[in-house]
């Protein structure tokens, strides 16, 4: 083998381990915001009741959608800080439907949760019994609403109006 030749080799092994090399480091490299914006910030039926929602109570209430539990409802102190994490994890990762603000400080008036065919489901039973009784801890009123082909305003109006009173009695 000449000197020519074994030149030819080794560039030839050079070049194979080069793209090699890129490739190894191409598949671990990982995309640092592997994310995608979604559509819209509601399904279509959430986004059909909170058009309602706007009609029962928009003149006398703010409306919030999709707020995470851990914003409105905080862990209170623990001695240990593991049992204080545990309960923060089992709300930071939830969220309530709609919440109900009052316009001039958005103090919160009650949540409401739109229980469509998943709301029957084991999972989400638990998921459901979690947050109530996170609502009764707090003395929050939750306002449960069955997903429907149409609502009346007023109906869901009335049933605002009477969690709201029936928590401040």
């Amino acid at each position: 083998m000449d000197n020519i030749e074994v030149a030819g080799a080794i560039t030839v092994v050079v070049i194979i381990l080069f793209i090699l090399l890129i490739a190894i480091a191409s598949r671990k490299k990982v995309n640092k915001f592997p994310y995608i914006l979604n559509e819209a910030l509601f399904t279509p039926a959430e986004a059909a009741f909170h058009k309602v929602l706007e009609q029962a109570v928009g003149s006398q209430c703010h409306i919030f959608g999709k707020v995470r539990v851990a914003d409105i409802v905080r862990v209170q102190s623990m001695k240990d800080r593991g049992n204080w994490q545990r309960a923060f994890n089992r709300i930071s990762s939830k969220h309530f439907d709609f919440i109900l603000c009052v316009p001039k400080d958005n103090s919160i008036l009650c949540a409401l949760e739109l229980d469509d065919k998943s709301h029957s489901m084991k999972r989400r039973i638990e998921r459901d019994e979690f947050l109530e009784g996170v609502c009764e801890a707090v003395n929050l009123p939750l306002v449960r609403i069955p997903v429907q082909r149409s609502y009346n305003p007023d109906k869901i109006r009335e049933q605002v109006i009477d969690a709201v009173r029936h928590n401040q009695a």
